[in-house]
Order: structure tokens, then C-alpha cells, then sequence
């Protein structure tokens, strides 16, 4: 399959809350798309999902697979079901993105890397962190020295799941320009939630620190602000999931503050970004490549909104790009794996309360955190993920 002109049959296996904001995304791009089909264990979900999208309705991912064709399929099942659909997926010989993170625990992650492997298919993660337009944005501003050197990178409260931080490891090392070379944590356990501390030290010699709460999404906790600061030898930028995005620079021995800028435009009921920018010496500018072909998240001018839908077209793009042309990945199944690999270091850091070296070497064939995922999966579907992995799949639908 060649030709960026190309346009994919596509499927998606999961229409909850994460497929849901996806297959908007997927319609949104009919030049690169066409959305056939819609998986999801629920059929009402699924016929619902399916009737907006003027697609057919499956509950069985083996039989979605087997009848249509596809020539990629978008994953946004729970993770620990990840490395079950890839290998199903795999034997139709579809191409994939998964949602991330790529799985919960290195042994459901070594089986997707080995899927990957044996096949000649394109496996594209989906991490939208990095993608987000403020992101790139901020890369060029780094690029072209407004900051001077990165010396520092800081996620407080930031993107997260409950009980993990690949998200914020992600956009950490997009910064930072290196992996982690050595890792610190510090967990501990409140009334209601836990906390987690961590200080990372990065391979050329940049610094870092997280901070996240296994309950952000509860009342307590929803509508924090989340952000990330880029510390650099001449100034420091703040962006991340809220307000007050801003560079500063120091010029001629004065600081100078530069707010991020958004320029909008309508496309019927909806708005969209054109661009944002920097209104600095020279100009630093992002142009959302997409223009009003995306998927709307509300409100454009409302407060800290982060352009998920541009980052999701994206990731999707990224795709297409990936099938029709053999390219790479722009965020590969080894690039998410890293990712998780860390929080997983992070993780045993804390509960053996000592820095430990970024490598997966110390770590041994499974961690008590890894433990504790595999164990609620056997109570969750009945089985060992691993153990037990020729027979979920063969049950899959």
C-alpha cells in the first residue's frame, strides 16, 4: 500500500470515553479514512457509536476483523487488554494504533513488541501529550535558544492515570532531549488517595522532578491546575492542562514575560485554533496543520482548553503516514514502552526506598506494582494474562 493519497478502511475496537473522543477524529479526516466499522463489548454502545458514524456495529472484534477488511483498527480498550487485540489484530493482518499506555506490565508489553517483530505491520501509539499545539510551540522556542540551555523539567500534578505516570514521563523526556539515566520515588498513602514524588537525572545532565495523585479526577482534586515548567539558563516556560502559559526570557538584564497567543477562526458552530504563538524577537509561531478539519472539544476560547483534537488528528495521521508509505512511527511501540518502563521504576524506587539506575535490569522478572496489575487481571477475566494468552485470545468474540 502506497501513496498519501491512500485512504484506509478503518475499524475501532472500544467506543467508551477514549474511543468515543477517537472516532470523531477518524470522520473528521475522509481524505485519509474511511471509518467502516465499530467494535465495543456493549451493544448499545456499540449501535450507537456505529448509527453516528454510519457504520456497522459489531460486538466481536474477531468477527469485525474477519468481515471487513480493514486496513488498520484503532485499540482504546482497557490497557490491560491491549496485548489481547494486537496479537488478535495481528492475525488479520491489521495494521494498529493503540491508545496508551501500550500495556499495564512488561510481560503484556514484551508480547506486543514481539507481535510487532514477527510482522511486517505498522503499530503506532497513541500519546498526545507532545502533540498538543502548545508542545511543539514550546520545542521551537527551546530550539531557537529564547531559553537558553534546558536545565531542568517539572511536572506537578500532571497528566497521569490513577496509579501511573507515562504521560508526564513522555512530555518530560520530549524536553529534557535525553532519557533517564537514574531515578528516585517517594510514595506515600493518605486517607483517601496516594502521592507520588519522584526526581529524575536525565542522560546529558538536565534534571527533573514529578509530582501526581493516584485521585486526581476526584472532587478534591478535578479542575487542579496541571502544568509543566521548562527551566532553562536565560528564562522558563510554563504549559501544561490549564492557564497561564507563558515564556520568559531575560533580555538586556530584564526579565520579559511573553504570554502564549491564540488566533481563531469559525467553521460554522465551531471554532478553531489557526495558530498560537509568541509574540517574541523573532516570532514563534504554531499553525495547526489540520485548519478546520478536526474533531471539536468545546469550547475553543474557554480557559485552559489544550487542543486534544488536533493532537488526536495527529496521532492519526501519523498512522496513515506509517501504512502508506512503510515510514516509522512517530511514537513507537519501544518509545511507549520506555515510557511505562519508567513509571514502573518509579514505582519500586518508592516502595524499596532507594534512587535506582533508569534500567529495567534491576528490576527482575516482575515488580510488586506489575504483581498487583496481573492479579487484578486474573480476578478481572478468570485467567493469567500471559499464562493464559492463546486462550483469551481465541475467546476474544
Amino acid at each position: 500500500m502506497s501513496g498519501a493519497s491512500t485512504r484506509l478502511r478503518m475499524g475501532v475496537i472500544g467506543a467508551g470515553r477514549r474511543g468515543s473522543e477517537h472516532i470523531p477524529s477518524v470522520l473528521a479526516l475522509p481524505d485519509l479514512f474511511d471509518l467502516v466499522a465499530i467494535c465495543d463489548l456493549s451493544p448499545g454502545v456499540a449501535e450507537k457509536a456505529a448509527a453516528r458514524a454510519e457504520a456497522h456495529a459489531y460486538t466481536s472484534p474477531r468477527e469485525m476483523l474477519a468481515q471487513e477488511k480493514l486496513d488498520a483498527v484503532v485499540i482504546t480498550t482497557p490497557r490491560e487488554t491491549h496485548h489481547l487485540l494486537v496479537t488478535l489484530a495481528a492475525q488479520f493482518g491489521v495494521n494498529m494504533f493503540v491508545e496508551a499506555p501500550l500495556a499495564s506490565t512488561r510481560a503484556m508489553m514484551n508480547v506486543i513488541a514481539e507481535v510487532e517483530a514477527r510482522s511486517n505491520l505498522k503499530i503506532v501509539v497513541g500519546e498526545q501529550m507532545w502533540r498538543r499545539p502548545s508542545e511543539p510551540l514550546n520545542r521551537q522556542a527551546i530550539a531557537a535558544g529564547l531559553i537558553g540551555e534546558v536545565i531542568r523539567v517539572t511536572s506537578f500534578y500532571g497528566p497521569s492515570g490513577s496509579d501511573s505516570c507515562h504521560h508526564s514521563m513522555a512530555l518530560m523526556r520530549h524536553y529534557a532531549g535525553a532519557d533517564v539515566v537514574e531515578i528516585q520515588g517517594m510514595r506515600h498513602p493518605f486517607q483517601a488517595e496516594t502521592w507520588t514524588q519522584g526526581f529524575l537525572k536525565y542522560g546529558n545532565g538536565v534534571i527533573g522532578s514529578i509530582t501526581y495523585t493516584s485521585n486526581w479526577l476526584a472532587p478534591i482534586r478535578r479542575g487542579h491546575p496541571r502544568f509543566l515548567s521548562i527551566e532553562g539558563t536565560n528564562g522558563f516556560i510554563i504549559t501544561g492542562d490549564g492557564p497561564g502559559h507563558t515564556l520568559r526570557r531575560v533580555e538586556d538584564g530584564i526579565p520579559r514575560d511573553y504570554p502564549k497567543q491564540m488566533e481563531l477562526a469559525r467553521d460554522g458552530n465551531h471554532e478553531y485554533l489557526v495558530r498560537c504563538y509568541y509574540d517574541t524577537d523573532p516570532l514563534m509561531e504554531y499553525r495547526n496543520p489540520f485548519g478546520p478539519h478536526i474533531a471539536h472539544d468545546g469550547d475553543a476560547r474557554s480557559e485552559g482548553h489544550i487542543f486534544d483534537e488536533i493532537a488526536r488528528a495527529s496521532e492519526l495521521q501519523s498512522l496513515h503516514h506509517a501504512v502508506t508509505t512503510d515510514g516509522a512511527p512517530d511514537y513507537s511501540v519501544a518509545q511507549a514502552r520506555r515510557d511505562m518502563e519508567l513509571s514502573i521504576l518509579l514505582a519500586e524506587s518508592a516502595r524499596r526506598g532507594t534512587p535506582l539506575p533508569a534500567s529495567v535490569d534491576v528490576l527482575g522478572p516482575e515488580t510488586a506494582w506489575e504483581r498487583e496489575q496481573n492479579e487484578q487481571f486474573r480476578q478481572t477475566y478468570g485467567a493469567d494474562p500471559i499464562q493464559d494468552l492463546d486462550r483469551l485470545v481465541a475467546h476474544l468474540g
